[in-house]
């Protein structure tokens, strides 16, 4: 994915005749590595389960946090949208995720709490799963 990244700045920079990127040219750069990168990103989705897939739609939309988070306000967060987990459902699902390295665990006081190892996984997530379409997951 940073390779997708730095492929497309680069490219974005030579289109522009410029020998320096901005902030702007980033937040294109991005734009486009999540076109170029959709295959990738669908495949990850797709081998995850329903339940990974609604897990990982909820977490992309708690990132804005920018905090790791508990399996709590995972529940809390679905529940909002009819959508109810139960809490071993929602555990099992993030240490699939953890073990494929989607996700990683870190502690907060004495609970674990989880974090998107990979974000530009969430940002495409969030950019193209709704949670008020989750249900059809």
């Amino acid at each position: 994915f940073l390779q997708l990244v730095c492929y497309a700045l680069v490219k974005r920079a030579n289109e522009q005749q410029n020998s320096y990127v901005t902030i702007s040219d980033v937040n294109g750069a991005l734009d486009e590595m999540m076109q170029l990168g959709e295959v990738h990103f669908a495949y990850l989705r797709q081998r995850s389960t329903a339940t990974e897939r609604v897990i990982l739609t909820a977490v992309s939309h708690l990132m804005e946090s920018e905090r790791p988070f508990q399996p709590e306000e995972i529940i809390e967060q679905l529940d909002a949208y009819g959508r109810h987990l139960e809490p071993n459902e929602v555990t099992t699902a993030l240490n699939h995720l953890v073990e494929r390295d989607i996700m990683e665990e870190t502690m907060a006081g004495a609970t674990t709490a989880y974090t998107l190892k990979i974000g530009l996984v969430g940002l495409w997530v969030e950019r193209t799963k709704s949670l008020l379409i989750m249900n059809n997951e």
